[in-house]
C-alpha cells in the first residue's frame, strides 16, 4: 500500500474515533441541551434523547387553537418517574362553609396580584410531589405582605416537612394540611429552612417573623361548592388562591403559551397551583415547574369552562397572624 494512502486511512480512522458524540444528534436536541444547560454523561444523553425524541415529534405534529407547546427543562424525564404532579384524593381535613362569598358583581373585571408585587417568582419543585406546599406558601406570602407591607419568600421546605402526618410530603398532600399545622408550627422565611428538593425533618420554630393561619376555607366540587364561580371574588378579597388542576395531559406538560381550553386538558385533578389573577376570559396561574415551563412559570386557562378541572378544589386562609 502506498505510504500516503496508509497515512490518509489512519487520519480518517482517528478522526472518526475522536469525533464528538454530540454531533450524531439532531440540531434540536443539541439546542435543547444548550438552552437548559444540560451536562449529560454519555449514558444520560442517550436516555434523554430517547425520551425527548417522541415528545419533540408529538409537539411538531400537534396544532392547538390558541396554545403553543415546547420542550422545557424537565421534559427529559419520563413522567412515570417524576413525582412533581402528585396530589391525593380531596379528602378534606377540615371544612368551613363559604357563606361570605356570594357575589362577584362588586369586584374589578380583571385583576392580577403580580402587578401589585404580592407574588414571589415561580420556583421549580423538581421530582418532589410537594406542589401543595408550593401553592400554599404562595398564598401565605400574600398574607405576609398584607400584614407587614413587605413581600418575603417563605419556607416551602418547612411547609412540606411540618404538614404531616396528614400530608405525605413529597408523595402529596393538601394545602389545608399546611394551614392546619402552621397554627402550632408557624411558617418562617425561606432562609430559615431552604428548599432541598426532598423530604426532611420538620424544624420547629416559634420566633418572629412567622405566619400562623387562624382560620381557612376549603372548597370542593365533591360537596357541591362553586369553586370556579367564586374564584374571582376570592382572589380579589383573599389574594392568590391555591387550586387543583389536571396536569396529566400532553398539552399541560408541554405548555409554552396561550389559553388552555376545556377540550385541551382533563379534569381529574392531581396538581396544586396558585391562581394569581383573572380577566373576563381566563385565569392566570402560577406553577411550580420553573420558569422554563409556560409563560415564565405561569399559565392561563379559559374561564367558566372548568378547564383542567379548576372547579374541583381550592383552599385558602381567611385569618392570618404574622
Amino acid at each position: 500500500m502506498r505510504p500516503f494512502l496508509l497515512a490518509y486511512l489512519v487520519f480518517i480512522t482517528c478522526y472518526v474515533a475522536v469525533r464528538p458524540v454530540g454531533k450524531l444528534y439532531p440540531k434540536w436536541f443539541l439546542a435543547y441541551q444548550k438552552e437548559h444547560h444540560k451536562n449529560y454523561t454519555s449514558v444520560e444523553e442517550r436516555r434523554a434523547y430517547k425520551i425527548l425524541k417522541g415528545k419533540y415529534e408529538h409537539i411538531r405534529a400537534t396544532h392547538l387553537e390558541g396554545v403553543t407547546l415546547k420542550l422545557h427543562a424537565d421534559s427529559d424525564r419520563n413522567l412515570s418517574y417524576v413525582n412533581y404532579h402528585v396530589m391525593p384524593g380531596r379528602r378534606l381535613r377540615a371544612r368551613r362553609e363559604n357563606t361570605l362569598l356570594t357575589s362577584s358583581h362588586d369586584i374589578p373585571s380583571s385583576w392580577d396580584w403580580r402587578s401589585y408585587t404580592y407574588v414571589t417568582p415561580p420556583l421549580r419543585q423538581g421530582t418532589c410531589g410537594g406542589c401543595f406546599a408550593f401553592a400554599g406558601i404562595g398564598h401565605l406570602e400574600y398574607w405576609f405582605k398584607k400584614k407587614t407591607g413587605r413581600l418575603r419568600a417563605l419556607s416551602v421546605q418547612e411547609a412540606l416537612d411540618c404538614s404531616g402526618p396528614e400530608s405525605d410530603g413529597c408523595d402529596g398532600g393538601l394545602m389545608e394540611d399546611v394551614y392546619k399545622h402552621s397554627y402550632g408550627n408557624p411558617i418562617g422565611p425561606v432562609d430559615f429552612d431552604q428548599w432541598t428538593g426532598g423530604d426532611s425533618v420538620c424544624k420547629h420554630r416559634h420566633i418572629h417573623p412567622y405566619v400562623r393561619v387562624m382560620d381557612y376555607v376549603s372548597m370542593s366540587d365533591e360537596f357541591g361548592d362553586p369553586v370556579e364561580g367564586h374564584l374571582a371574588r376570592n382572589i380579589y378579597y383573599y389574594g392568590p388562591i391555591p387550586v387543583a388542576v389536571d396536569s396529566t395531559s400532553s398539552t399541560f406538560e408541554h405548555y409554552s403559551s396561550g389559553v388552555i381550553r376545556k377540550n385541551q386538558c382533563g379534569t381529574d385533578v392531581d396538581h396544586a397551583v396558585l391562581a394569581v389573577g383573572y380577566t373576563p376570559d381566563y385565569w392566570i396561574l402560577k406553577n411550580s415547574w420553573g420558569t422554563s415551563w409556560g409563560e415564565k412559570g405561569y399559565f392561563r386557562v379559559a374561564r367558566g369552562q372548568n378547564a383542567c378541572g379548576i372547579n374541583s378544589y381550592a383552599a385558602f386562609a381567611i385569618d392570618v397572624q404574622v
